[in-house]
């Protein structure tokens, strides 16, 4: 029987650490291991976790400094596992269906060709105590070019429920950048291109979202901002590397994908690090100069923000954005 590795980074999340780890040890896969890496830190987790060291399933390592998330995962997934198969599960997160890990092994096992599989899921707003539903429309044996050619028309997948083959992560160089912390999608759309996707057509695990999580903050790092372009760079360089698109889908994707990308990066940088702009310029035309061109030469949101932010209004533009878009997901919360 396959082996399956359930891995879970944490940094100072002791008080509900433990409830990712037993949602872990819920599933009914007979084959399976838990590893907690954690990044050195300073409350109860090693009590928290002292607990679990009994059973054979489970592994706990604790790092000497904080190396980020991206080195942390690295870890689990390069030095730590030994399944064929794993999970990234968050520390403040937890699977829900105790068979989801049985019926994801039964779906790669009849269907040689799939790289990556996940699920519905919930995204739990704790700060207002709501649960947004995650569905999606592809089949249960999706062409992974399809998965590709729609990005940014779904909510990405959870990692906390997205199953990889360990074979083809390691191939995929999806850690070679600590400030890239979409290294997930790296690997979901590079698998895409690749191989097949399996969906389970059943909601599997809960993810939280609250003021502590890592998403809210990636905002307050500058580096963060700028390498997450990387996660639809590296994969379209992937594409036009083995001739994967048409010339039809290549346009669509630098327009319609590395375009929004782009313009979301200078909009972010613009807010939050007005002084680091020019750099930031630099950076993307170095990311891919024919999108960046056609950014700065062609685009009316991206003059539209630059004039903003020449006459001191961006910021409010900004906000204003940023809360119709909060409103627009507390109204996706309440239909449900």
């Amino acid at each position: 029987m396959v082996k399956v590795s359930i891995l879970i980074p944490t940094f100072n999340r002791a008080e509900i650490l433990k409830r990712a780890i037993i949602s872990a040890f819920n599933q009914d896969h007979e084959n399976l291991e838990v590893i907690v890496s954690d990044n050195a830190s300073n409350d109860n987790t090693q009590e928290i976790v002292s607990e679990f060291l009994e059973d054979n399933r489970f592994k706990y390592y604790k790092n000497e400094e904080n190396i980020g998330l991206v080195n942390n995962c690295k870890k689990l997934v390069f030095d730590y596992m030994t399944g064929e198969y794993f999970i990234i599960l968050g520390d403040d997160d937890y699977l829900i269906k105790n068979d989801y890990i049985s019926k994801v092994i039964n779906l790669f096992e009849n269907n040689n060709n799939v790289l990556i599989v996940f699920s519905y899921w919930y995204l739990y707003f704790k700060d207002i105590d709501k649960k947004n539903e995650i569905k999606y429309d592809f089949n249960e044996i999706e062409d992974g070019k399809t998965v590709f050619m729609d990005y940014l028309k779904f909510r990405n997948p959870s990692m906390s429920n997205t199953v990889f083959n360990r074979e083809f992560a390691l191939k995929t160089d999806a850690f070679n950048n600590e400030n890239n912390n979409a290294f997930d999608l790296i690997l979901i759309l590079k698998a895409c291109l690749c191989g097949d996707v399996g969906l389970i057509r059943e909601f599997s695990s809960v993810d939280t979202s609250h003021s502590g999580s890592l998403s809210r903050n990636l905002s307050k790092n500058y580096d963060y901002i700028i390498n997450s372009v990387n996660h639809v760079v590296e994969p379209y360089n992937l594409a036009i590397r083995y001739n994967k698109l048409s010339d039809d889908e290549k346009y669509d994707w630098e327009n319609r994908v590395i375009l929004r990308v782009f313009l979301s990066t200078v909009s972010s940088v613009l807010f939050f690090f007005p002084e680091r702009f020019q750099n930031t310029l630099i950076f993307l035309e170095r990311k891919n100069n024919g999108v960046f061109q056609s950014l700065v030469n062609d685009n009316v949101y991206y003059k539209l923000i630059v004039f903003l932010n020449k006459i001191h209004l961006f910021r409010s533009f900004y906000k204003i954005l940023y809360y119709f878009y909060m409103l627009y997901d507390f109204y996706m919360l309440y239909k449900f």
